[in-house]
């Protein structure tokens, strides 16, 4: 039988009703998707911890290329409302119609899509993020070598502080990988669609049920980290510059914006 891909099946509701509907029905799949995915998250957080421990790591970043693919079976009732049936830890990626003629492209699209997005295809040319080194660099008034960035201090002197953050507190590169991982997702995305972090308010409501639910001492309101990842995320809405067709030096002007809305001046003295 002929196989629809997402949008496919979007168009086609928003011909035959509208788009207020169409849009309706991609956002019920998209919420059930982070739906599911917060009722799990605080078991991924206990094993994700618990790999991190075993392997010694300090943080998720130092195995940001470990990643899972998960495959949702979903059933569409006749009011178009989206039931979870099942989850995939290892989806099918073998063509499954004979000829390959819907079934191949689709599932070539999500490998490639899979392995860009997780950076297992190495960039043509330097990625734009780079220049968040050059940045740090630049703010900082006591130089420290990249080698040495692991073993940063609390008492780094710096130009302009985090606008979201503790008084006084200084850019640490910890903190900025976090954005750059951000960055480089969300612009290498292709046909994924990010759900968390996001600028979107019913999403990001959703994202925090999950955070509180991993950490019962943790709250959005609360934390710097998660005020700048929402901050620097919903830059891309705002800005033309980060959209993904931007061209190299737009994407550098964006990186350049977004980094100075996330500071304000230090008192040095």
């Amino acid at each position: 039988s002929p196989r629809w891909e997402l949008h496919q099946l979007v168009h086609f509701l928003s011909r035959r009703d509208n788009w207020s509907i169409a849009d309706s029905f991609q956002r019920s799949i998209e919420r059930l998707v982070l739906r599911t995915w917060v009722a799990a998250s605080s078991r991924l957080a206990a094993e994700g911890n618990h790999a991190l421990q075993t392997l010694s790591l300090d943080s998720p970043s130092d195995f940001a290329l470990a990643f899972e693919l998960i495959g949702f079976d979903l059933l569409i009732d006749d009011t178009l409302k989206p039931w979870l049936l099942e989850l995939n830890s290892s989806p099918s990626l073998k063509a499954e119609d004979r000829d390959g003629g819907r079934d191949m492209p689709v599932k070539l699209r999500v490998i490639y899509d899979m392995l860009r997005l997780t950076d297992s295809i190495p960039e043509a040319a330097q990625p734009p993020e780079t220049l968040l080194l050059h940045l740090l660099r630049s703010n900082r008034l006591s130089m420290v070598k990249p080698s040495t960035y692991a073993n940063e201090t609390a008492n780094e002197r710096c130009l302009q502080c985090w606008r979201h953050g503790a008084a006084g507190a200084c850019p640490r590169w910890s903190e900025v990988a976090d954005l750059w991982r951000s960055s480089r997702e969300l612009r290498r995305a292709g046909a994924f669609v990010p759900l968390s972090p996001s600028a979107d308010h019913e999403w990001l409501a959703l994202a925090s049920m999950s955070d509180a639910g991993a950490d019962a001492t943790w709250s959005p309101a609360r934390s710097y980290a998660h005020q700048r990842l929402v901050a620097w995320v919903s830059s891309f809405v705002a800005n033309i510059e980060c959209s993904r067709d931007a061209s190299p030096s737009q994407f550098a002007t964006c990186i350049t914006l977004r980094w100075n809305s996330l500071l304000t001046t230090c008192n040095i003295s």
